[in-house]
């Protein structure tokens, strides 16, 4: 009966299989995402602001810095108006300065720029796609724990309790 042996699975095997489920499919629809915006529809934007903003690591002594953009674009006469640090690329990372006064200098103040912006979304909208990699690591990871936790709940359904750990 496949209720009895469902129920020789531990309850926290459980919780960690759905927590591999999620670590899986959360990272992977992320990417998807950010995948996504390379094909998005591009329309003029104006840039209006550009500026740096410097943080401390709370790990080490490092500093980073974030890029942030102002800007304004139009999509079938609506005007929206973007002004946050993600919109650059779709996410938040680190810059070393040379390399956030090096983006920061790809988007001038008063200059026009192309916007990706999603068709299903018009708000949502991004300067430069970007792939994010590191993203990769997290679907692999708990993949692999996904799969010992399949493995090892398979064993403990076909098996006695007593015996699995004997064979």
């Amino acid at each position: 009966m496949i209720g009895a042996r469902l129920s020789q699975v531990p309850g926290v095997l459980w919780m960690v299989l759905v927590m591999c489920i999620i670590g899986v499919a959360g990272p992977l629809y992320l990417l998807n995402q950010f995948n996504a915006s390379f094909e998005w529809p591009t329309t003029k934007g104006m840039v209006v602001d550009t500026w740096l903003e410097r943080y401390y690591s709370t790990s080490s002594d490092h500093v980073y810095y974030n890029v942030g953009v102002e800007y304004v674009y139009t999509v079938d006469d609506e005007i929206y108006h973007k002004k946050d640090k993600n919109d650059v690329t779709g996410i938040i990372p680190d810059y070393s300065l040379e390399e956030a006064e090096a983006l920061a200098a790809e988007f001038p103040q008063g200059e026009m720029v192309d916007v990706y912006y999603n068709p299903e979304r018009h708000s949502s909208a991004v300067l430069k796609p970007t792939k994010n990699l590191i993203m990769l690591i997290f679907p692999a990871v708990f993949g692999s724990v996904l799969l010992v936790v399949l493995y090892v709940m398979y064993r403990l359904m076909r098996v006695k309790p007593q015996e699995f750990w004997d064979e």
